[in-house]
């Protein structure tokens, strides 16, 4: 290429293109200013992989379930001889609950109806110190459990269910009670003792209706049959102050169940008969466990109450 242009011509055009000066400061600015534009360029990457990844972490964290975790149940109670059985084992909180004690031990257990109540919690069972005194048919109210360390100042009623005739319907509020499970045992003077579990549970569904404490209703003296009952229904008036009895024997009666939330009648006429001092028989056959009441009706008014059909044992 030299050759080509001669010495003339090349001698004019490096005059004309002459090589720049380099000035060393200036260069080391220009390199320290690009790699200031490097460094920010590498911290600002670092931080977008930051903020991915705790925003992977916020999210994998709103995705954990921080709902606390229900409470465990206690275990199933075992079965014996001797038992208390319950008309609901969950109900909501303030509603009643019938109990009848069941003695299949043949021995002749005889009790009170004074309760002992224990309350479960953190897996084990606590004692109240609250003693439930049920209500008898005969007096009809709705008891409650009571204050720590209250005295019954009077003597309770004795109850001895026999295999083929269990106790009395007797009855409780659970007015009081926070939710949670309740286990109410009763001690037999020969040591042996019938509880059941009970759960107060908020949204719970609500049991058939009671008989109504203010105004007259039947006293099933057999409130809980098999679905193979012998003989019938013993019933008779429960009156309570300031109501007079329907006078004389029942005309009819039928026999309703509890189905979807209202009483359904499932057997009427069924077969009445007259015992006598009050009382009159209502034959019962054929009906499948469940909820029941008995109704009794007179020219001037009608009277009901409660009884409940188990499954036969095996």
């Amino acid at each position: 290429m030299a050759e080509l242009l001669g010495p003339g011509l090349r001698a004019r055009f490096d005059a004309a293109l002459p090589a720049p000066a380099l000035d060393d400061a200036a260069v080391g600015s220009l390199l320290h200013r690009a790699r200031r534009r490097r460094r920010a360029r590498q911290v600002g990457s670092g931080l977008a992989a930051v903020a991915v990844v705790a925003a992977l972490a916020v999210g994998g964290l709103a995705l954990i379930d921080r709902t606390p975790a229900p409470p465990v149940a206690p275990p199933p109670q075992e079965s014996g001889g001797a038992q208390l059985w319950l008309s609901a084992e969950r109900v909501p909180p303030g509603a009643d609950v019938v109990g009848v004690l069941v003695d299949e031990t043949g021995g002749g257990q005889v009790f009170d109806q004074l309760a002992s109540v224990e309350r479960w919690l953190d897996g084990e069972w606590v004692d109240r110190h609250e003693p439930l005194l049920w209500c008898l048919p005969a007096d009809p109210c709705a008891a409650s459990v009571m204050e720590p360390g209250t005295a019954v100042d009077f003597q309770p009623v004795e109850i001895a269910p026999e295999p083929a005739l269990p106790g009395p319907a007797m009855r409780m509020s659970t007015a009081g009670l926070e939710p949670g499970w309740y286990r109410i045992s009763h001690t037999a003077r020969s040591g042996a003792v019938a509880s059941a579990v009970l759960e107060i549970a908020e949204g719970a569904p609500a049991a058939a209706p009671l008989t109504p404490l203010d105004e007259r209703s039947l006293e099933v003296r057999r409130p809980l049959l098999t679905t193979d009952p012998t003989g019938p229904l013993v019933v008779a008036q429960v009156v309570p102050d300031g109501h007079l009895p329907l006078t004389g024997p029942a005309e009819r009666a039928r026999v309703d169940a509890w189905i979807d939330g209202a009483w359904v009648t499932v057997a009427d006429p069924v077969a009445l008969s007259d015992i006598g001092d009050g009382t009159q028989g209502v034959m019962v056959l054929g009906l499948d466990p469940g909820a029941y009441r008995v109704v009794l009706l007179w020219p001037d008014g009608e009277v009901w109450g409660r009884f409940w059909v188990v499954a036969a044992p095996r």
